[in-house]
């Protein structure tokens, strides 16, 4: 037999109240006397028809609860579930306070749920990009749109920090359960500070600068001390002795004389404009600098994706000395491979295309 609804329920107890009998009332609603007997002595001890409660656990967050943890999650004035768990009961959203776990795992279902999973996020945030650099970047990725990226030099400076001397360090290594890799890590570690720039077609040597370590740099700064920094007449050395003519002489093999340079906007990148035109005057190449590049966008620079290339080879050889890690720095990102150049000038458009969608937003590169 079909189980019986709320509302026949209700209309079996009417129907017996009326007509006092158990057996015309079973008739008249085609159910058995016990049926009968069952609800009007249910209606009579509780003054409901509804079911009893069913046994077992009942959930420790309702879906309101969720989400309302959710938000708190996502707020920038919690994050911590701990914290969201004391919230919640609090507002009388939770009988007691539930460990953060169960506020976690409730508010995760909930986001699922709603199409919008969310995740927890470790390290140092992201600096927030203002709407006037937003604005930039949407504009260089506009008038860049139909640019023949294939002719353009992406250069960059980079810092390699020698962290695990003699161990090699993995960004995926298994190990067995109940234990954790186990590396050795420098408090201050050494450093090699180098230049490098990218084109389609290779790589420009390595030019190491002042910052370091072991390398006593022969430009002052303004006390009239060596540099710890590179500073703009160092830059200047950068480029007359190897972005430049590295960049005039694997553009020419590929037969092309007007050729481009990116930089960013380091402060000792201000002459830059000049001195690239000063080359241009004086040699039978035209090199140009790369126009209103925007404020914090390592993402739209190619070279980016070099330097964490370069740092994942280097921690995976594990060198035992300064001079042997510097030595690898040199040569990683002097041999860059050539299929990963092709594949990240391909993706130049798409870079372009999504920071104007995004309006000006980050990309996840």
């Amino acid at each position: 037999m079909a189980p019986i609804t709320v509302q026949l329920r209700g209309a079996v107890v009417a129907t017996l109240m009326r007509c006092k009998s158990i057996k015309t009332t079973a008739h008249i609603h085609n159910v058995s006397e016990t049926t009968v007997r069952r609800w009007v002595q249910r209606f009579k001890a509780t003054g409901s028809v509804l079911s009893r409660p069913k046994g077992g656990s009942q959930p420790s967050m309702s879906t309101h609860a969720s989400s309302v943890a959710m938000e708190l999650l996502l707020s920038p004035d919690f994050g911590d579930a701990s914290s969201v768990a004391k919230e919640l009961h609090a507002r009388g959203l939770t009988r007691t306070t539930l460990h953060r776990t169960t506020v976690a795992r409730h508010a995760k279902m909930f986001a699922k749920s709603q199409g919008t999973p969310i995740k927890v996020f470790t390290g140092r945030p992201q600096q927030m990009l203002s709407k006037s650099t937003k604005s930039k970047r949407v504009h260089f990725c506009r008038i860049n749109k139909t640019r023949n990226w294939d002719n353009v030099m992406f250069s960059d400076r980079k810092r390699y920090y020698w962290k695990h001397p003699g161990v090699k360090v993995r960004a995926m290594q298994w190990v067995k359960a109940g234990t954790k890799p186990i590396a050795t890590f420098v408090s201050n570690p050494q450093c090699v500070n180098v230049y490098a720039g990218i084109t389609k077609h290779g790589v420009t040597s390595c030019h190491v600068v002042a910052g370091t370590s072991k390398h006593k740099s022969m430009y002052m700064n303004k006390k009239g001390q060596p540099s710890r920094n590179i500073t703009a007449l160092e830059y200047k050395d950068v480029l007359e002795k190897t972005l430049l003519p590295c960049g005039d002489k694997m553009f020419a093999a590929q037969g092309v004389s007007h050729w481009v340079v990116q930089q960013d906007n380091d402060p000792s990148h201000k002459q830059g404009s000049q001195l690239v035109a000063n080359w241009a005057a004086s040699h039978t190449s035209s090199p140009t600098l790369l126009s209103q590049w925007p404020p914090h966008s390592p993402d739209l620079n190619l070279i980016e994706n070099c330097w964490s290339h370069v740092q994942r080879r280097v921690n995976a050889q594990g060198h035992d000395t300064f001079d042997n890690f510097m030595a690898a720095v040199k040569y990683e990102v002097e041999h860059i491979p050539q299929s990963m150049l092709r594949r990240l000038y391909k993706s130049m458009p798409k870079r372009l295309a999504r920071v104007i969608e995004l309006e000006g937003d980050r990309l996840k590169c």
